[in-house]
C-alpha cells in the first residue's frame, strides 16, 4: 500500500467541505469525509483506477477520482499517493491553484 500525503491545499479543502456540509448537517459531513477515507485508503491499493481530466492535460500526472458530489485529484508514484485538491466536482479545475 502506498504511503499517504496531502497537500497544503488539499488540507485546506477538507476543512472547508467540513464546515460546509456540517453547516447543513454534521451527520452528512461525518458521512462525505468518510467516504473521502474509504475512497482514499482504495486508492493507496489501486492508484491506476484514477483517470486523467480533460481540464488538467498540463498536468499529465496528475489524476482524478470522484466521491459523490467531489473529485479527488491526486498524483501516484511508486512510493506515495499524493492527494493534491479534494474539490466539488463541478468546479473549473483550469482556475484552481494546483
Amino acid at each position: 500500500m502506498l504511503g499517504l500525503e496531502y497537500s497544503d491545499l488539499a488540507a485546506e479543502d477538507l476543512l472547508r467541505i467540513a464546515d460546509y456540509e456540517s453547516d447543513i448537517s454534521i451527520p452528512l459531513a461525518r458521512r462525505t469525509l468518510q467516504e473521502f477515507d474509504v475512497a482514499i485508503e482504495l486508492l493507496r491499493r489501486l492508484p491506476g483506477i484514477g483517470h486523467p481530466h480533460r481540464d488538467l492535460l498540463q498536468f499529465p500526472d496528475l489524476e482524478v477520482w470522484n466521491v459523490g458530489k467531489y473529485a479527488i485529484v491526486f498524483r501516484a508514484d511508486p512510493a506515495m499517493l499524493r492527494i493534491v485538491r479534494i474539490i466539488p466536482a463541478s468546479a473549473d479545475l483550469r482556475a484552481l491553484p494546483i
